[in-house]
């Protein structure tokens, strides 16, 4: 499938690409990716991620899955230096990766809760910096046949519009409660019907491709939630050219989202010695589409300010 990423939402085509062969896609995913996390053993701590109500049990099932998954994901530090550096931890561990996840998702909202009718404004809001140079949400949403969301950081896009108003914003979440978005890294995360669809045409959700595809995604949108001023959001780019020409599914920096869902799947498939030839191959594709998302050649192309903007 293309994948095209709109503002700060990750959507997906149906265009479907011949990646790997995965076997059958039965209720038990016997298939080449039928693989245990790569460090078996109970996992030392699960991200705190807080779901709201509309989940249903089959998807709460798969965000649980990617969660404990996480937190058994160990990388070598020679195959993760880079990550480390552009995510600012000192270790690739599984408990490191989880805290810089915390540090900027703190809710998942089901799909069919309405963000626009759930958040309100009032009260005087005051911050003075100024605001991302990207726009981030294009006038017209993308009109391409069968495009579902995967994810989106629709806290980022509230906490814009609040300082754009002045106004305290207030997002009413079922099954959590009120919540007051004070900055990006509030942490409200959409989940779109496409996370709970095969990324790769064929295969179990629960193999190791797609689980890390998934999680690649929840660290591309947690980036989201960094930045200020000029930098905040870190907002894409129109792709000048290739498959994504014309859409904002591009980043003009060096440590912004596709950078980061890039190493740490980078770090992962060079470091899992138990995942078989396909998943390797499959994650080197996934690697390459995300790679291509940089314009490198931009004039002044640099990693920007992610220092977090307002309090949380």
């Amino acid at each position: 499938m293309t994948l095209h990423w709109i503002g700060y939402a990750l959507l997906i085509g149906n265009l479907t690409v011949g990646l790997i062969g995965c076997g059958n896609d039965k209720d038990h995913p016997e298939n080449e990716f039928s693989e245990a996390a790569p460090y078996p053993g109970s996992p030392a701590h699960i991200a705190a991620i807080h779901l709201t109500d509309g989940f249903t049990p089959t998807e709460k099932d798969i965000v649980t899955h990617d969660l404990k998954f996480l937190s058994t994901i160990w990388i070598d530090h020679g195959a993760s230096r880079k990550m480390q550096r552009v995510m600012k931890i000192s270790d690739p561990t599984p408990l490191s990766l989880v805290h810089w996840l915390e540090e900027r998702v703190q809710f998942m909202i089901a799909e069919n809760i309405s963000i626009e009718a759930s958040t309100h404004y009032a009260d005087h809001f005051v911050n003075q910096a100024s605001g991302p140079r990207i726009p981030n949400h294009p006038d017209k949403p993308d009109t391409s046949p069968k495009v579902y969301t995967v994810m989106a950081n629709v806290g980022t896009g509230i906490y814009d519009k609040s300082r754009n108003k002045k106004q305290k914003a207030t997002v009413s979440l079922p099954g959590i409660g009120d919540v007051v978005v004070t900055s990006p890294r509030t942490g409200l995360i959409q989940v779109g019907e496409g996370y709970f669809i095969s990324l790769l045409g064929r295969g179990h959700l629960k193999d190791v491709p797609h689980t890390m595809s998934r999680i690649g995604t929840l660290f591309h949108e947690a980036r989201h939630s960094d930045g200020n001023g000029l930098s905040r959001g870190f907002g894409h780019a129109v792709c000048p050219s290739g498959t994504y020409a014309q859409k904002y599914a591009c980043d003009d920096n060096l440590n912004g989202p596709y950078t980061i869902e890039r190493l740490l799947i980078k770090g992962f498939a060079e470091t899992c010695k138990s995942c078989k030839p396909g998943t390797i191959d499959t994650l080197k594709l996934l690697q390459v589409d995300l790679k291509s998302r940089i314009i490198r050649r931009s004039p002044g192309v640099k990693e920007w300010d992610d220092t977090p903007e307002g309090k949380r």
